[in-house]
C-alpha cells in the first residue's frame, strides 16, 4: 500500500513563493508610475506569499497511489476520480456511505445536457437519465421523488438558449426536495445545490451510484472539459 502520508509539496511552495515575488515587483513598478492598480497585485502577493508560507499539501491517493491534493478535509483525485478524506496527518479513503453537509459531491450539467441530432443545440430532454434508488440526502431507501424545473443558459458558438430542465430527485419520507432559483440560476435546498451549472450531492454513495449508471467518468465529472 502507497505511503499517503500529507507533505508540504517543494514545488508548489516554490511556485507560489516566485509568484509572490513576481507579484511584488510589479506592484512596485505600478506604484512608481502612479497607477493604483498596483493594489491588486499587492493582495495577489500577500496571498501568495501566505500559501508559500503555509505551503500546499499533497499526499499519495489511498485508491490509485498518484499524487493528489491534500489542501482539504475532503479531496478528489484526478487520476482514479475517487475521494480522500484526511485523518491523522494522512489520506485515507473516504467511507462509501459519506454525507457532506456542503454538498461538495459535483456533477456538471455538460455531462447530461445533449446535444440536438440535427440542429447541434442543447437539448432538454432528461428522460435518459438514470437516478439512484436511494434518497439523495441520506442514503436511505427512496420512497418518492421530488420534481423540480430549473432554467439554465447554454451557448453553441453565437446562439444561445434558455434550457428548462426537469429533475426528479429521488428522496426517503424524511428529506422532501424543496428549491429556489435566483437572478443567477444557483440552486439551493434541502439535498442538492448548483452553482454554474452543476449538480452537487451530499451523499458519496448517491453520487457515486449516479456517475455510473450515466457512465460519467468520475475523474472528470464535475470538469467542463
Amino acid at each position: 500500500m502507497a505511503d499517503t502520508t500529507i507533505r508540504r509539496s517543494i514545488a508548489g511552495t516554490i511556485g507560489l513563493a516566485a509568484l509572490s515575488l513576481a507579484s511584488a515587483a510589479g506592484a512596485i513598478a505600478l506604484f512608481a508610475d502612479g497607477n493604483w492598480w498596483g493594489i491588486a497585485l499587492v493582495l495577489i502577493a500577500g496571498g501568495a506569499g501566505l500559501g508559500a508560507y503555509v505551503g500546499p499539501q499533497r499526499a499519495k491517493c489511498p485508491h490509485c497511489g498518484a499524487s493528489m491534493s491534500a489542501e482539504s478535509s475532503i479531496n478528489h483525485c484526478k487520476s482514479c476520480g475517487q475521494y480522500a478524506s484526511a485523518d491523522g496527518g494522512a489520506l485515507v479513503k473516504l467511507a462509501p456511505d459519506y454525507i457532506d453537509a456542503n454538498a461538495i459531491f459535483a456533477v456538471s450539467l455538460h455531462r447530461l445536457i445533449k446535444p440536438g441530432f440535427i440542429t447541434g443545440l442543447p437539448t432538454s430532454d432528461m428522460r435518459d437519465i438514470r437516478w439512484p434508488t436511494i434518497c439523495m440526502v441520506c442514503n436511505a431507501p427512496a420512497t418518492a421523488v421530488d420534481p423540480v424545473d430549473i432554467f439554465v443558459t447554454r451557448s453553441t458558438g453565437p446562439t444561445q438558449i434558455r434550457l428548462k430542465l426537469t429533475f426528479p430527485f429521488p428522496r426517503c419520507e424524511s428529506h422532501r426536495i424543496g428549491a429556489d432559483i435566483d437572478d443567477h440560476e444557483v440552486w439551493h435546498g434541502d439535498g442538492f445545490a448548483c452553482d454554474h451549472a452543476q449538480l452537487r450531492f451530499k451523499s458519496h454513495r448517491f453520487w457515486r451510484e449516479f456517475c455510473r449508471l450515466n457512465t460519467i467518468d468520475q475523474r472528470r465529472a464535475e470538469y467542463q472539459s
